[in-house]
């Protein structure tokens, strides 16, 4: 089960993020999307009420899934981008929360961020430089602190949802990368060997990490 962490984590994920924000519960918000399953409309006005977010929805042609994110600074706000399909399949339905919930925590991190570091967020991390324009982009991209920090987040719910048990250094280590966390295979792709920025990716990683277990730990969750 892809989300047996998310569906199993009772713990507020603004507890660990030590921010003021709406209430998110990962194992509360992984059954309450159920009731929305064919319900794109209520899912909309459920995350605007309980999250703080605003939720844009398409319907897609064929049977794929979209799910992105976004903070507005000048608004306050969290928003996400759905491409859904009109039946999800129990397996689809599952990735399509999966998504919907990892990405909704990358934009409370983005959140906190700009609440505690404002300043600090956009600023990229050296890295070597490519004559490619659009390589280029997305190098600066993936190498600002504030996407590092977030993405380290994403990428260690990707390894959780492969091997919950499994430390984190090991699978970044692992030949089959891709296997663990496809997101962070897809980032490594964009740098030229271990470039700094995935240096301190890494370190992020194992951060959450130990954040998770720490908080496991004051919860009494095993």
């Amino acid at each position: 089960m892809k989300g047996r962490f998310l569906a199993n984590y009772y713990g507020n994920f603004t507890d660990i993020l030590k921010v003021d924000l709406p209430k998110l519960v990962p194992s509360v918000l992984w059954n309450k999307l159920d009731k929305y399953r064919s319900d794109p409309v209520g899912m909309k006005r459920y995350l605007a009420r309980y999250h703080k977010t605003t939720l844009y929805t398409e319907r897609s042609k064929n049977k794929e899934f979209y799910v992105s994110g976004e903070f507005a600074f000048d608004e306050e706000k969290m928003q996400l981008f759905t491409v859904r399909p009109n039946i999800f399949s129990d397996k689809t339905w599952e990735s399509f929360k999966f998504d919907v919930i990892v990405t909704l925590m990358h934009e409370y991190i983005h959140f906190m961020q700009w609440i505690y570091h404002e300043d600090k967020y956009e600023f990229v991390l050296l890295h070597k430089e490519s004559k490619n324009p659009e390589l280029q982009e997305e190098r600066e991209y993936y190498a600002a602190w504030g996407e590092i920090q977030a993405y380290a987040h994403c990428i260690l719910m990707e390894m959780k949802a492969r091997n919950v048990n499994k430390p984190a250094h090991e699978m970044i280590r692992a030949k089959r990368v891709g296997y663990y966390s496809p997101t962070l295979k897809r980032i490594k792709g964009h740098f030229d060997g271990f470039d700094y920025p995935l240096k301190y990716l890494y370190r992020e990683i194992l951060r959450w990490e130990t954040r998770y277990e720490r908080h496991a730990e004051s919860l009494n969750i095993q």
